[in-house]
């Protein structure tokens, strides 16, 4: 070391920049991608509350009997002519077949549970029900389709359909 010369100790102004830019592009790097999960997350939540509420339709619907004439038990199954009659949404809780859910129009949906619309907002649910029977292997008439149709906050529509034999 020269005599008069004292060792340099720290950063220089050119290090102490680089520095902080390079910080600067990761920072924005990583909050580019939380941002990106963030956004997708409320996605999951309508999804997840979609699949729920057309269940919760459906397991509604397809505990009752295929037709209003089937007996208790269902024994014998029904023997008619499949027919689809609708009901009134109004009498819910009277329902005694499928085909009584046909045309039901909920905004926001209405729960058998009592919780109406509570964390639906925004939902629509549409149900028809329809006769089937050859598509799935049966005898004409033999089946009924329901369809639970969700509409989402997003304006995204979602069908579920499910099958009520009777037998």
């Amino acid at each position: 070391m020269k005599p008069g010369h004292a060792k340099q100790q720290g950063v220089t102004l050119v290090e102490m920049v680089i520095t902080i830019v390079i910080i600067g592009i990761a920072l924005a790097g990583t909050i580019a991608a939380f941002s990106s999960v963030v956004g997708r997350s409320s996605d999951t939540l309508i999804q997840t509350r979609t699949i729920s509420l057309a269940q919760a339709y459906l397991d509604e619907i397809l505990a009752l009997p295929f037709d209003r004439a089937t007996p208790p038990g269902g024994e014998p199954p029904f023997s008619g002519n499949c027919r689809v009659i609708g009901g009134n949404a109004n009498n819910r809780p009277q329902f005694r077949s499928v085909d009584q859910y046909d045309g039901i129009v909920h905004s926001p949906p209405q729960l058998l549970s009592g919780l109406e619309g509570e964390g639906y907002e925004g939902f629509t649910v549409s149900i028809s029900v329809s006769c089937v029977g050859p598509e799935i292997g049966l005898p004409d008439g033999h089946a009924k389709r329901i369809d639970v149709q969700i509409g989402t906050p997003l304006n995204q529509t979602v069908v579920f359909s499910a099958y009520r034999g009777h037998f």
